[in-house]
């Protein structure tokens, strides 16, 4: 039974200290505060971008153009 439990302590304890795939999680997690940002920078502008189009819009359909006839 003591020999089990040597094992199996051990063989957590080596568990714990591996440290390979925490590369792999430090790139999901700025990966997820990246989309974070951008998505909130997304919504943020986004009224703008619109009033801004309509805009535009508005001054394209008000003009005129001359074919040169």
């Amino acid at each position: 039974m003591k020999n089990r439990i040597k094992f199996l302590s051990r063989s957590i304890k080596a568990r714990l200290e591996d440290e390979e795939g925490a590369v792999s999680v430090d790139w999901v997690v700025l990966t997820a505060a990246i989309v974070g940002v951008a998505a909130g920078t997304a919504s943020t502008i986004s009224g703008a971008i619109s009033t801004l189009g309509g805009s535009v819009g508005t001054e394209l359909t008000d003009k005129t153009v001359e074919n040169g006839d």
